[in-house]
């Protein structure tokens, strides 16, 4: 699943993603596994979906203040159990992980060309609140 989620970024922006093999994916999840930061959802020996996590600090400088925030880098859902459910129940783990920390707020990117990831979050009451734009020197 890992594979083919980063299969759709390598496709969209060639330029900037590597295409992951299996064994390279096994390697870095075998080391979250045993953290809170890696989330998967199974029914019996069927995974269903997955999410990772990173807990962020940001030290209080001239223009910002001190913070802490989750960073959700991944989650993803195998296509058959897509709008079953199973990812609001990853998110609903997140949220109740962050609460247990103490921290007010998950943050993510989505791409312009994940249009249904865009709206997996916002149906799930996360918000807009900055974009990032670029221009290609040619």
């Amino acid at each position: 699943m890992i594979v083919k989620t980063q299969a759709a970024h390598v496709a969209a922006y060639p330029e900037r993603y590597i295409a992951l093999s299996y064994e390279d994916a096994f390697h870095s999840i075998s080391e979250l596994v045993e953290t809170d930061c890696f989330l998967v959802a199974v029914d019996g020996d069927e995974v269903l979906g997955y999410a990772i996590t990173e807990y962020l600090n940001v030290e209080s400088s001239l223009f910002l203040k001190q913070r802490q925030y989750c960073y959700l880098q991944q989650i993803g859902v195998i296509t058959s159990y897509r709008k079953r459910g199973v990812g609001q129940i990853l998110l609903a783990h997140i949220k109740k992980q962050c609460i247990a920390r103490g921290i007010t707020d998950i943050e993510l990117d989505v791409w312009s060309f994940n249009q249904n990831g865009q709206q997996f979050f916002i149906q799930n009451e996360f918000e807009l609140y900055a974009s990032k734009m670029r221009y290609r020197c040619k």
